[in-house]
């Protein structure tokens, strides 16, 4: 992975956040939870299954909202977790290259020291 693509992945986990902030407006999360606080306030009413039509009707209304809530949750909830494993693998990214710019630094120096001694010894060899 070089640079490039680790801006690419950060500019993908920025577009992703954005579209489920866009996500919770346009499926309107908060109205779902308040609309969802109503029927279990009314499911919880001792009258409730005094209709059983309607209390089935509602029951059923609460598990589309639980399940409609609990679906954005969860893929909201991915999102704030991948954030820290993309923070680690930006870090380990850095630390290869750091470590990959230290043994090329030590290649540099031993390929000097070979040169040094080469010229070295050619000198000894024209000095005889």
């Amino acid at each position: 992975m070089n640079n490039i693509e680790c801006k690419d992945v950060e500019q993908k986990i920025a577009e992703l956040t954005e579209r489920v902030a866009k996500i919770e407006a346009i499926d309107q999360v908060p109205q779902k939870q308040q609309q969802l606080a109503a029927l279990q306030a009314q499911a919880a009413a001792p009258e409730f299954w005094n209709d059983p039509h309607q209390a089935k009707d509602v029951s059923r209304q609460i598990d589309i909202l639980k399940t409609s809530i609990d679906t954005f949750f969860n893929l909201q909830k991915r999102m704030e977790e991948m954030e820290p494993v993309n923070m680690l693998a930006i870090q380990a990214y850095d630390d290869i290259n750091e470590e990959i710019d230290f043994f090329d630094c030590i290649e540099k120096l031993i390929d000097v020291k070979k040169l040094h001694e080469h010229i070295k010894a050619n000198k000894t060899d024209g000095l005889k």
